[in-house]
């Protein structure tokens, strides 16, 4: 229950609260609705990924390490990849009884 209580008080706290909370408003409704249809409602929640785009907002090598410093547990940038395998996973039957949860593929940045 702590652990619950305390990812819904950080999603509240980051700057991607109203993202969050409009995700939480619209897949528990949904999930539970088509929970016995075969149908899973989830959402996978991507942090700081490697791509042109986050080396573009950082502009230098500097900007960039102080943030993987400050912000991510991990101290490094996820992948596309690693973000995919979440994705693939989690619509896969391993993951069949997996739903209404939202899946952090964010170097541990939720948990911190």
């Amino acid at each position: 229950m702590n652990s619950a209580w305390r990812r819904v008080e950080r999603c509240r706290s980051t700057g991607f609260g109203q993202l969050c909370a409009v995700g939480r408003t619209i897949i528990s409704p949904t999930s539970i609705e088509l929970a016995g249809t075969g149908i899973r409602v989830n959402i996978v929640g991507p942090g700081p990924t490697e791509t042109g785009m986050f080396n573009r907002f950082a502009q230098t090598k500097e900007n960039k390490t102080s943030f993987l410093e400050t912000h991510i547990p991990t101290k490094r940038m996820g992948t596309p990849e690693e973000i995919a395998h979440a994705i693939v996973f989690i619509g896969t039957d391993k993951a069949s009884y997996i739903i209404d949860a939202s899946l952090a593929v964010d170097g541990g940045i939720l948990a911190s």
